[in-house]
Protein backbone atom coordinates (compact mmCIF):
# COMPACT_ATOMS: atom_id res chain seq x y z
CA UNK A 1 0.00 0.00 0.00
CA UNK A 2 1.45 3.31 -1.11
CA UNK A 3 0.63 6.45 0.87
CA UNK A 4 1.09 10.09 -0.03
CA UNK A 5 0.86 13.33 1.90
CA UNK A 6 0.77 16.94 0.77
CA UNK A 7 1.62 19.97 2.89
CA UNK A 8 1.46 23.73 2.38
CA UNK A 9 4.92 25.27 2.13
CA UNK A 10 4.31 27.62 5.04
CA UNK A 11 3.85 24.69 7.38
CA UNK A 12 7.25 23.20 6.54
CA UNK A 13 9.04 25.81 8.59
CA UNK A 14 6.49 25.76 11.40
CA UNK A 15 6.89 22.18 12.57
CA UNK A 16 9.97 20.86 14.33
CA UNK A 17 10.43 17.10 14.34
CA UNK A 18 12.59 14.96 16.53
CA UNK A 19 14.54 11.89 15.59
CA UNK A 20 12.78 8.68 16.51
CA UNK A 21 13.49 5.08 15.68
CA UNK A 22 11.28 3.54 13.01
CA UNK A 23 10.63 0.14 11.46
CA UNK A 24 11.73 -1.07 8.04
CA UNK A 25 10.40 -4.31 6.59
CA UNK A 26 13.18 -5.36 4.21
CA UNK A 27 10.98 -8.10 2.73
CA UNK A 28 8.09 -5.79 1.95
CA UNK A 29 5.65 -7.54 4.25
CA UNK A 30 6.88 -11.10 3.75
CA UNK A 31 7.92 -13.12 6.78
CA UNK A 32 11.18 -12.45 8.55
CA UNK A 33 11.88 -8.96 7.26
CA UNK A 34 10.96 -6.68 10.16
CA UNK A 35 13.85 -4.49 11.38
CA UNK A 36 12.96 -2.37 14.41
CA UNK A 37 14.86 0.53 15.95
CA UNK A 38 16.26 1.98 12.71
CA UNK A 39 17.52 5.57 12.78
CA UNK A 40 20.04 5.72 9.93
CA UNK A 41 20.35 4.52 6.36
CA UNK A 42 24.06 4.29 5.54
CA UNK A 43 24.61 4.39 1.79
CA UNK A 44 27.65 2.88 0.09
CA UNK A 45 29.97 5.29 -1.76
CA UNK A 46 28.15 6.38 -4.89
CA UNK A 47 28.18 9.04 -7.57
CA UNK A 48 27.15 12.69 -7.84
CA UNK A 49 27.05 14.80 -10.98
CA UNK A 50 26.83 18.57 -11.25
CA UNK A 51 25.11 19.03 -14.60
CA UNK A 52 26.66 22.07 -16.33
CA UNK A 53 29.04 22.27 -13.37
CA UNK A 54 32.01 22.87 -15.67
CA UNK A 55 30.75 25.38 -18.22
CA UNK A 56 32.86 26.83 -20.97
CA UNK A 57 34.73 29.80 -19.51
CA UNK A 58 34.39 28.50 -15.95
CA UNK A 59 31.68 28.43 -13.31
CA UNK A 60 30.49 31.91 -12.36
CA UNK A 61 28.46 33.29 -9.48
CA UNK A 62 24.79 33.00 -10.39
CA UNK A 63 25.21 29.92 -12.57
CA UNK A 64 22.61 27.20 -11.96
CA UNK A 65 23.56 23.52 -11.90
CA UNK A 66 21.52 20.39 -11.31
CA UNK A 67 23.07 18.04 -8.77
CA UNK A 68 22.24 14.36 -9.36
CA UNK A 69 23.02 11.52 -6.94
CA UNK A 70 22.79 7.73 -7.02
CA UNK A 71 23.98 5.00 -4.65
CA UNK A 72 23.29 1.57 -3.19
CA UNK A 73 22.36 1.03 0.44
CA UNK A 74 25.05 -0.40 2.69
CA UNK A 75 23.34 -0.91 6.05
CA UNK A 76 20.48 0.08 8.33
CA UNK A 77 21.70 1.09 11.79
CA UNK A 78 20.45 2.38 15.13
CA UNK A 79 23.19 4.99 15.04
CA UNK A 80 25.70 2.67 16.70
CA UNK A 81 24.98 -0.90 15.59
CA UNK A 82 24.31 -2.50 12.22
CA UNK A 83 20.77 -3.89 12.17
CA UNK A 84 20.64 -4.99 8.52
CA UNK A 85 23.12 -5.37 5.69
CA UNK A 86 21.53 -4.68 2.33
CA UNK A 87 20.61 -7.86 0.48
CA UNK A 88 21.26 -10.25 3.38
CA UNK A 89 17.89 -11.86 4.04
CA UNK A 90 15.91 -9.17 2.27
CA UNK A 91 15.80 -6.70 -0.59
CA UNK A 92 18.61 -4.45 -1.65
CA UNK A 93 17.83 -0.72 -1.87
CA UNK A 94 18.97 2.07 -4.18
CA UNK A 95 18.60 5.84 -3.89
CA UNK A 96 18.47 8.58 -6.50
CA UNK A 97 18.12 12.31 -5.94
CA UNK A 98 18.28 15.55 -7.87
CA UNK A 99 17.79 19.27 -7.35
CA UNK A 100 18.90 22.63 -8.76
CA UNK A 101 21.30 24.96 -6.97
CA UNK A 102 22.85 28.36 -7.68
CA UNK A 103 26.59 28.91 -7.34
CA UNK A 104 28.60 31.55 -5.51
CA UNK A 105 32.20 31.35 -6.73
CA UNK A 106 35.22 32.79 -4.88
CA UNK A 107 39.01 32.55 -4.71
CA UNK A 108 39.55 32.67 -8.44
CA UNK A 109 37.10 29.86 -9.11
CA UNK A 110 38.63 27.42 -6.63
CA UNK A 111 35.82 27.64 -4.07
CA UNK A 112 32.12 27.30 -4.77
CA UNK A 113 29.16 27.34 -2.41
CA UNK A 114 25.60 26.65 -3.48
CA UNK A 115 22.07 27.57 -2.44
CA UNK A 116 18.87 25.94 -3.63
CA UNK A 117 17.46 27.59 -6.75
CA UNK A 118 13.88 28.82 -6.10
CA UNK A 119 10.93 27.52 -8.10
CA UNK A 120 12.72 24.45 -9.47
CA UNK A 121 11.90 20.77 -9.35
CA UNK A 122 13.54 18.15 -7.14
CA UNK A 123 13.27 14.45 -6.40
CA UNK A 124 14.41 11.89 -3.84
CA UNK A 125 13.50 8.23 -4.38
CA UNK A 126 14.35 4.91 -2.76
CA UNK A 127 13.77 1.66 -4.64
CA UNK A 128 13.68 -1.95 -3.41
CA UNK A 129 15.46 -4.27 -5.82
CA UNK A 130 16.90 -7.80 -5.93
CA UNK A 131 20.22 -6.49 -7.27
CA UNK A 132 22.34 -3.40 -6.68
CA UNK A 133 22.57 -0.61 -9.20
CA UNK A 134 25.61 -0.86 -11.48
CA UNK A 135 27.95 1.94 -10.42
CA UNK A 136 30.16 1.78 -13.49
CA UNK A 137 27.33 1.74 -16.02
CA UNK A 138 25.15 4.05 -13.95
CA UNK A 139 22.08 1.91 -14.56
CA UNK A 140 19.74 -0.14 -12.37
CA UNK A 141 19.18 2.54 -9.72
CA UNK A 142 15.56 3.22 -10.77
CA UNK A 143 14.42 -0.18 -12.04
CA UNK A 144 13.18 -1.65 -8.74
CA UNK A 145 9.97 -1.07 -6.79
CA UNK A 146 9.55 2.51 -5.58
CA UNK A 147 9.15 2.42 -1.80
CA UNK A 148 9.75 6.02 -0.69
CA UNK A 149 9.85 9.43 -2.34
CA UNK A 150 10.22 13.07 -1.38
CA UNK A 151 11.00 16.60 -2.46
CA UNK A 152 13.68 19.02 -1.30
CA UNK A 153 12.81 20.99 1.81
CA UNK A 154 16.08 22.83 2.47
CA UNK A 155 19.82 22.93 1.80
CA UNK A 156 21.83 23.53 4.95
CA UNK A 157 25.14 23.65 3.10
CA UNK A 158 26.62 22.69 -0.25
CA UNK A 159 30.19 23.37 -1.29
CA UNK A 160 33.27 22.20 -3.16
CA UNK A 161 36.89 23.36 -3.12
CA UNK A 162 39.56 22.52 -5.70
CA UNK A 163 43.13 21.98 -4.48
CA UNK A 164 45.36 23.54 -7.16
CA UNK A 165 48.56 22.32 -5.50
CA UNK A 166 47.56 18.72 -6.26
CA UNK A 167 47.35 19.34 -9.99
CA UNK A 168 45.42 16.80 -12.04
CA UNK A 169 45.41 13.05 -11.42
CA UNK A 170 43.89 9.88 -12.82
CA UNK A 171 40.10 10.15 -12.60
CA UNK A 172 39.26 6.48 -11.83
CA UNK A 173 41.53 5.10 -9.10
CA UNK A 174 39.14 2.39 -7.88
CA UNK A 175 40.46 -1.00 -9.01
CA UNK A 176 40.75 -1.15 -12.80
CA UNK A 177 41.03 2.21 -14.51
CA UNK A 178 37.86 2.20 -16.60
CA UNK A 179 38.57 5.70 -17.92
CA UNK A 180 42.06 5.60 -19.44
CA UNK A 181 43.12 9.03 -20.65
CA UNK A 182 40.65 10.83 -18.37
CA UNK A 183 42.05 12.94 -15.52
CA UNK A 184 40.46 15.08 -12.82
CA UNK A 185 41.11 18.03 -10.58
CA UNK A 186 41.57 17.15 -6.90
CA UNK A 187 39.11 18.53 -4.38
CA UNK A 188 36.53 17.93 -1.72
CA UNK A 189 33.24 19.26 -0.45
CA UNK A 190 29.97 18.30 1.14
CA UNK A 191 26.23 18.62 0.81
CA UNK A 192 23.80 18.66 3.74
CA UNK A 193 20.13 18.45 2.74
CA UNK A 194 16.69 17.91 4.20
CA UNK A 195 13.99 16.21 2.15
CA UNK A 196 10.26 16.15 2.90
CA UNK A 197 8.97 12.60 2.52
CA UNK A 198 5.79 12.81 0.45
CA UNK A 199 5.02 9.13 -0.11
CA UNK A 200 6.01 5.63 0.96
CA UNK A 201 5.05 2.00 0.65
CA UNK A 202 3.58 0.91 3.99
CA UNK A 203 4.73 -2.66 3.35
CA UNK A 204 8.32 -1.43 3.70
CA UNK A 205 7.80 1.43 6.19
CA UNK A 206 4.94 0.17 8.41
CA UNK A 207 5.57 2.56 11.31
CA UNK A 208 5.08 5.76 9.30
CA UNK A 209 1.73 7.55 9.74
CA UNK A 210 -0.17 9.73 7.30
CA UNK A 211 -0.30 12.65 9.74
CA UNK A 212 3.45 12.64 10.38
CA UNK A 213 5.65 15.32 8.88
CA UNK A 214 8.56 13.06 7.99
CA UNK A 215 11.89 14.40 6.78
CA UNK A 216 15.19 12.81 5.88
CA UNK A 217 18.51 14.59 6.34
CA UNK A 218 21.25 13.52 3.97
CA UNK A 219 24.87 14.44 4.61
CA UNK A 220 27.25 13.55 1.81
CA UNK A 221 30.96 14.05 1.31
CA UNK A 222 32.05 14.87 -2.24
CA UNK A 223 35.58 14.09 -3.40
CA UNK A 224 37.74 13.73 -6.49
CA UNK A 225 39.36 11.48 -7.63
CA UNK A 226 37.31 8.27 -7.32
CA UNK A 227 38.98 5.82 -4.93
CA UNK A 228 36.07 3.91 -3.35
CA UNK A 229 33.64 3.31 -6.19
CA UNK A 230 33.57 3.21 -9.99
CA UNK A 231 32.59 6.48 -11.69
CA UNK A 232 29.20 6.16 -13.36
CA UNK A 233 28.86 6.69 -17.09
CA UNK A 234 25.13 7.42 -16.84
CA UNK A 235 22.69 9.08 -14.41
CA UNK A 236 18.93 9.33 -14.05
CA UNK A 237 17.87 12.88 -14.85
CA UNK A 238 14.50 12.65 -13.08
CA UNK A 239 14.63 9.71 -10.66
CA UNK A 240 12.49 7.58 -12.97
CA UNK A 241 14.46 7.08 -16.20
CA UNK A 242 17.10 4.37 -16.12
CA UNK A 243 20.42 6.07 -16.86
CA UNK A 244 19.18 8.51 -19.48
CA UNK A 245 21.89 11.18 -18.99
CA UNK A 246 25.56 10.71 -19.94
CA UNK A 247 28.11 12.03 -17.44
CA UNK A 248 29.77 14.14 -20.20
CA UNK A 249 32.87 15.32 -18.30
CA UNK A 250 35.32 15.52 -21.19
CA UNK A 251 38.91 14.33 -20.85
CA UNK A 252 39.61 16.24 -17.63
CA UNK A 253 36.90 16.28 -14.97
CA UNK A 254 36.51 19.80 -13.58
CA UNK A 255 39.43 21.33 -15.48
CA UNK A 256 38.95 24.89 -16.77
CA UNK A 257 37.88 24.76 -20.40
CA UNK A 258 36.83 27.09 -23.21
CA UNK A 259 35.43 24.61 -25.69
CA UNK A 260 32.22 26.55 -26.19
CA UNK A 261 30.32 23.57 -24.76
CA UNK A 262 29.27 23.19 -21.14
CA UNK A 263 30.55 20.04 -19.47
CA UNK A 264 29.49 18.35 -16.24
CA UNK A 265 31.51 17.84 -13.05
CA UNK A 266 31.49 14.40 -11.37
CA UNK A 267 32.22 13.47 -7.75
CA UNK A 268 32.47 10.42 -5.56
CA UNK A 269 29.69 10.81 -2.98
CA UNK A 270 29.51 9.03 0.38
CA UNK A 271 26.19 9.69 2.12
CA UNK A 272 24.13 8.68 5.09
CA UNK A 273 20.56 9.64 5.90
CA UNK A 274 18.51 9.84 9.07
CA UNK A 275 14.73 10.02 9.09
CA UNK A 276 12.93 12.35 11.51
CA UNK A 277 9.39 11.58 12.64
CA UNK A 278 7.64 14.18 14.86
CA UNK A 279 6.71 13.30 18.40
CA UNK A 280 2.94 12.83 18.79
CA UNK A 281 2.51 16.18 20.57
CA UNK A 282 4.37 18.18 17.94
CA UNK A 283 1.61 18.17 15.36
CA UNK A 284 -1.02 19.12 17.92
CA UNK A 285 0.87 22.33 18.67
CA UNK A 286 0.07 23.76 15.26
CA UNK A 287 -3.55 22.61 15.20
CA UNK A 288 -5.44 24.07 12.31
CA UNK A 289 -2.28 24.69 10.31
CA UNK A 290 -2.25 21.02 9.50
CA UNK A 291 -5.55 21.31 7.72
CA UNK A 292 -3.53 21.25 4.53
CA UNK A 293 -2.22 17.79 5.32
CA UNK A 294 -4.33 15.19 3.54
CA UNK A 295 -4.45 11.77 2.18
CA UNK A 296 -4.18 11.80 -1.60
CA UNK A 297 -3.98 8.26 -2.77
CA UNK A 298 -3.72 4.62 -1.77
CA UNK A 299 -2.67 1.89 -4.13
CA UNK A 300 -1.12 -1.52 -4.01
CA UNK A 301 1.69 -0.81 -6.43
CA UNK A 302 3.72 2.36 -6.81
CA UNK A 303 3.30 4.02 -10.14
CA UNK A 304 6.65 5.02 -11.54
CA UNK A 305 5.26 8.28 -12.81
Amino acid sequence: MFKKTILAASILCAVAGSAQAFTVDVNGGAAGGTINGVTTLDWLPGNALAVSGNPSGGLQTGDVVQLLYQANLGTLTDGNNILYTSGVGGFRFTAVAGFFETATVTNGGLNATFAVTPNTTSFFRIYATPTNGNNLAGTGFTTGQLVLQGTLQSVQSSNFTVNPAAGTVQFDQFGTNNYPGVSTVVGSGSTDLTWLITGWDAAFFPSFNLNDLITTAINSSLVDPFRQVDPSALFSSNGIANGDLAHNIGTCNGCPQNSGTDLNFQFQADANSSITVPEPGTLALIGVALGGLGFLNRRRRIEAA
